[in-house]
């Protein structure tokens, strides 16, 4: 606002008003405006928050960073599977047989994120690990969302795998 206004302004609430609530008015007017800056710089500030990186040789999972050793699976750290001597190009999902090379009652089934996994295979409905509990009876079931053998068979979408160790 330039000078001009303000007296004028200033004038106008003198005929109006007392000095004090003139006053009371200014003030009133002005410490809108800082609340309105300090909202500004506040919010300003909060835009450029970064979130935090994982120091090597863990990696990020939700808000937690997983140890070496583990990884993330359904937003939650957890150890790594038994590979059991098994390629992440061996699946049993794709064609039969994909034995373990180190249990070979087991076959090779590769997680989501290309990890290979040595377990006990179940073709059955699931989108979550959770969902295979019950149909496995193991606490330790993990889900494979897309298990092409399964869909072959015409049994399932996808498959629970029950890991070896």
């Amino acid at each position: 606002m330039d000078d001009d206004r303000f007296v004028r302004l200033g004038t106008l609430l003198n005929a109006w008003l007392t000095r004090r609530a003139s006053l009371g008015v200014l003030v009133a007017i002005g410490g809108r405006g800082g609340l309105l800056a300090s909202e500004q710089a506040a919010a300003k500030k909060h835009k450029h928050k970064h979130k935090k990186r994982c120091k090597k040789p863990k990696s990020r999972c939700g808000r937690a960073c997983c140890p070496a050793g583990q990884f993330c699976r359904e937003g939650r750290c957890q150890p790594r599977p038994f590979a059991g001597g098994c390629l992440p190009e061996q699946n049993a999902c794709l064609t039969e047989p994909n034995m373990c090379p180190d249990e070979p009652t087991r076959m090779c089934v590769p997680l989501e994120n290309g990890e290979p996994l040595c377990g006990e295979r179940l073709c059955g409905p699931c989108t979550t690990d959770a969902e295979c509990v019950p149909q496995t009876g193991s606490a330790r079931a993990l889900c494979i969302p897309s298990c092409a053998l399964c869909q072959e068979l015409n049994i399932s979408q996808s498959a629970c795998v029950i890991p070896a160790r």
